[in-house]
């Protein structure tokens, strides 16, 4: 666990306090930042996976929240209900199929000021396949 923390400050460090998305492409930094989520390390964190409803029902990283589940939002809505309930402190992890809704998420977010954003690029697909004995989590997270 304390390799993990010292792990998490380093990344976090080498970005200062500038606000920058962060782009994670090896499962093995995501899971650092994850497990240092469910450990409570940040007072407040959130894990969305932004990916379609029944795509993220079919398997999903453990955790992480299906956002897109039996509703409508859009991503400025959802941009929205973050800035209305998390600070700018806050560990927002963001997945989506490849990438791209996530930076697009996460751009917005910096924008207002967010220092702990991460995507993981390539998406849920690129990190289902390059971690070794990944099991996803089947059912609505929602």
């Amino acid at each position: 666990m304390k390799r993990v923390l010292i792990g998490i400050l380093l990344l976090i460090g080498l970005g200062g306090c500038q606000s920058k998305l962060h782009s994670i492409s090896t499962y093995q930094m995501w899971d650092e930042l994850i497990d240092a989520k469910l450990a409570g390390d940040y007072s407040q964190s959130l894990m969305y996976d932004l990916r379609e409803g029944t795509n993220c029902d079919e398997g999903h990283v453990s955790g992480f929240l299906c956002i897109f589940y039996g509703n409508n939002l859009t991503i400025f809505q959802i941009q929205f209900n973050i800035e209305a309930i998390y600070s700018k402190n806050a560990l927002i992890l963001l997945m989506c199929e490849d990438g791209a809704i996530s930076q697009e998420l996460g751009d917005a977010l910096v924008a207002k000021g967010y220092r702990h954003v991460y995507y993981y690029a390539g998406g849920y697909d690129a990190y289902s396949h390059t971690k070794p004995n990944f099991i996803p989590e089947i059912g609505c997270n929602c």
